[in-house]
């Protein structure tokens, strides 16, 4: 199999996820400066939210299936200024925003619950 079967999207995509790993594990390590556990995890998922998050790029031309990071939409809609293209690549980058951060906040609260503090063996 060599490069000319694939379509020029694929390598597209291969080349940004790629990339957008990077930026992530960049993301990672730039996080883990915070002390607060929470903290970390939020900037972690609105990281990897921003990067992942794909939406159509339907533009003029009505129903074209091509998708696109959401951001890139979001940055590009918002210059040409158009309002309904910016919601459209607003709407998936903020559900998957706010299920990640409510997931990482339900997880915490749920740790909190749970964690036993340690006893100390001294005392007794």
């Amino acid at each position: 199999m060599n490069l000319a079967d694939y379509s020029d999207s694929t390598i597209a995509w291969a080349v940004y996820s790629v990339c957008a790993l990077m930026c992530l594990i960049v993301a990672w390590r730039i996080s883990g400066w915070f002390s607060n556990r929470l903290v970390r995890q939020i900037l972690r998922i609105i990281a990897a939210a921003i990067l992942m998050t794909p939406a159509f790029a339907c533009g003029d031309m009505g129903n074209v299936d091509t998708m696109a990071p959401a951001f890139i939409i979001l940055v590009m809609e918002f210059l040409a200024k158009n309002p309904e293209g910016v919601m459209r690549a607003a709407k998936p980058l903020l559900s998957i925003t706010a299920l990640g951060v409510s997931i990482a906040v339900v997880a915490s609260i749920v740790r909190h619950v749970t964690h036993k503090p340690e006893q100390d063996e001294s005392a007794s």
